[in-house]
């Protein structure tokens, strides 16, 4: 199992998710323990790694426009959580 270690952006990010969708966030959580418990995600989450700058790191669909983006480290059994929110917010 990974440990999960998430950025200060991310930890923002997820205590504000919390507080407006209770829902979404927990549907965020499941998807991470099972990144943290070495699962495959299901094909709906449409899991991969990013390309150029961010090549890595990987991103995953919670919902069609929330996405997770993540690093997991094997070497050291870490899961890094980098950023949580929708493609606008993320990307552009």
């Amino acid at each position: 199992m990974y440990r999960i270690v998430p950025t200060k952006r991310c930890k923002r990010q997820l205590k504000k998710l919390r507080r407006s969708d209770e829902v979404l966030f927990k549907k965020l959580l499941s998807v991470v323990d099972r990144l943290a418990a070495k699962k495959e995600l299901d094909v709906s989450h449409r899991d991969h790694q990013l390309k150029g700058s961010l090549n890595m790191f990987r991103e995953c669909h919670v919902e069609p426009d929330w996405l997770l983006i993540y690093r997991i480290d094997n070497d050291i059994l870490i899961l890094q959580l980098i950023a949580t929110g929708s493609h606008s917010n993320l990307f552009d």
